[in-house]
């Protein structure tokens, strides 16, 4: 089975189903390989989670967790995702699904982080950053742009 989500729970209903490999997403060609090998030798013994059980496993956020996060994505799965994997690293996590929104939500809160998605309807990422930025507030905030059509501009 491969899986977005690694919480133990749903490991565990893996499990209970008869499904004895779990590979948690991203999975690297090395993984696929290593865990088709196991199957393929009959290694069943055991819930092999050829992935992490959380996508910041064996990190250490503790001088982090707790922190502001604004995510600015208007996708409704995008948010899911990266909603879950925020929380489970122990953000808090405010949602903004577009630039216009976003800008309002950073100036009336305090935010240590913004995710932010780049092509969005109403306002995009870049247009939102320069209105941010143009406020001397707001300087220093990390602004971590997110896409899925990564280019040289």
């Amino acid at each position: 089975m491969v899986t977005a989500y690694g919480r133990a729970e749903v490991l565990e209903a893996a499990h209970d189903a008869g499904i004895v490999t779990t590979l948690v997403k991203p999975v690297n060609p090395s993984q696929l390989y290593d865990t088709a090998l196991q199957a393929l030798r009959g290694e069943t013994s055991q819930i092999v989670a050829s992935g992490k059980t959380s996508a910041t496993g064996g990190l250490d956020l503790s001088s982090v967790r707790g922190a502001s996060v604004l995510l600015v994505e208007d996708n409704e799965l995008n948010q899911q995702v990266a909603m879950e994997l925020l929380q489970d690293a122990g953000f808090r996590v405010d949602l903004a699904e577009n630039g216009q929104i976003c800008i309002e939500m950073v100036g009336a809160g305090k935010y240590e982080l913004v995710l932010m998605d780049m092509q969005m309807p109403v306002m995009d990422g870049v247009q939102a950053t320069v209105e941010i930025r143009s406020d001397g507030r707001f300087g220093d905030l990390p602004i971590v742009a997110m896409t899925a059509n990564a280019m040289w501009g």
